[in-house]
């Protein structure tokens, strides 16, 4: 279930301005959790597949990238594959931030994205002044569903 969209989204882009989009749920309940709101699988206003691909549309002509965050989009795989392949076909970068292993994740959501944070967060590893939130994490870019390089620089 989608949470929200952030359609100025600053930080959680690789580059320029993305359109986030912001998914309910996540079983990993990680100690000092950026987003604990985030975490049970329930919210009182979910935002609807059809609206998040309007504000994807909608945004794109200054939003180069879609982000999918949460909570954690891969429980939600049926939504997140909507729109990704939507991302897609109107020319965004895809980027996504999870907790899981670059190996837990479906080579059908790896083949649609441009960029994937892997790792969940560890407190006692945290880091500050990147888009890691901690030193366990990855970020890579991705082509063709296979990792090309690791990703240290938010300004590529």
């Amino acid at each position: 279930m989608i949470r929200f969209i952030d359609t100025e989204d600053y930080a959680n882009v690789i580059h320029g301005i993305a359109t986030s989009v912001w998914f309910q749920g996540c079983e990993a309940r990680c100690r000092g959790c950026h987003n604990p709101e985030l975490i049970p699988f329930f919210c009182q206003e979910p935002v609807d597949i059809e609206t998040a691909k309007r504000e994807l549309l909608v945004n794109s002509y200054r939003n180069g990238t879609a982000s999918f965050l949460g909570g954690e989009p891969l429980l939600h795989r049926e939504e997140l594959l909507s729109l990704l392949l939507y991302s897609k076909s109107i020319g965004l970068t895809t980027a996504l931030w999870t907790g899981f292993e670059l190996d837990d994740v479906d080579h059908e959501i790896l083949q649609l994205l441009d960029y994937i944070k892997v790792g969940r967060y560890e407190r006692n590893k945290k880091i500050k002044g990147t888009f890691y939130g901690s030193s366990n994490q990855r970020m890579y870019r991705l082509v063709d569903g296979r990792v090309e390089s690791e990703v240290h620089d938010m300004n590529i």
